[in-house]
């Protein structure tokens, strides 16, 4: 099974992330920024981060976000895909 934790400040597009990888197996789990992915990362190894490149606090340019889940998890080879931000539509009426 791989391990993955989704970092995204947008509150739709986390779970709707979930709902991929969930759908072809992975055991996901959700941060809303760099710091709580940092305290997630703590207590669980994760094979696969996926990081919005720009939330407040830190986001996947900083290296700061990063680096401190690689540290907390002490995962040297940790993969760290950057999500980019694209501008989310309402739905029409």
């Amino acid at each position: 099974m791989l391990w993955v934790l989704i970092v995204n400040d947008h509150e739709v597009r986390r779970p709707a992330m979930r709902s991929i990888f969930a759908t072809i197996g992975c055991d996901v789990r959700l941060a809303a920024n760099g710091g709580e992915a940092i305290e997630i990362a703590t207590a669980r190894a994760f094979d696969l981060m996926l990081m919005d490149r720009h939330m407040p606090r830190y986001d996947a340019t900083s290296v700061s976000a990063s680096s401190g889940v690689r540290m907390a998890t002490r995962a040297e080879t940790l993969d760290l895909l950057q999500i980019p931000s694209a501008p989310v539509a309402a739905p029409d009426p």
